[in-house]
């Protein structure tokens, strides 16, 4: 529908990352696909302020995650980037009904799978 279709490409960019973006606290590290490299300064001047943008897309423990690792070695993060994959991949139809129970569970921060 034309009226959902902002919240469609949320929704859409919110799978997107949960399933591509790594947050290892561990090794102070995020592994993020290759497409935020090369549209980098479209999220941000520096690699931190990308992580900043992408957060509210991640799932809450994901996020919590990101955002703990930003508050406490923003300046020591390590950002690495996944290889681009050229193959096409599946896409999965969202119905109606399943994309507003999405658009209502991103608006409260717990997208579902």
């Amino acid at each position: 529908k034309p009226d959902s279709l902002d919240w469609q490409l949320e929704i859409s960019s919110a799978y997107y990352l949960n399933s591509t973006v790594e947050v290892l606290p561990s090794k102070l590290t995020v592994v993020l696909p290759k497409m935020l490299y090369w549209y980098r300064d479209d999220f941000g001047a520096s690699f931190n302020q990308v992580l900043g943008s992408i957060a509210r897309y991640l799932k809450a423990n994901k996020r919590k995650e990101l955002q703990h690792m930003l508050s406490v070695a923003e300046n020591s993060i390590s950002v690495k980037f996944h290889r681009f994959r050229w193959e096409c991949k599946r896409l999965r139809y969202l119905t109606t009904d399943a994309l507003e129970e999405n658009e209502q569970s991103f608006r409260n921060g717990k997208l579902k799978h």
